[in-house]
């Protein structure tokens, strides 16, 4: 996240906000297409699994969409 917020400029200065850190493992909880909150994991050993703990965790909570 923090590499992508580097290389887009409309977001690259997010990364000079001190009390700002980008790290993966946040998803956006979506039900149909709205976005109504997120959610986020961390601890699981780097962004890929953060974000599979995340997406797991919604699927417990989330009914299921058709």
């Amino acid at each position: 996240m923090a590499d992508n917020a580097r290389a887009n400029p409309d977001s690259n200065n997010l990364n000079t906000v001190n009390d700002l850190l980008l790290i993966g493992g946040g998803v956006p909880l979506k039900f149909g297409n709205d976005v109504i909150g997120a959610i986020a994991a961390g601890g699981a050993g780097g962004a890929v699994q953060d974000e599979a703990c995340a997406l797991k965790a919604i699927e417990k909570v989330m009914p299921k969409q058709k």
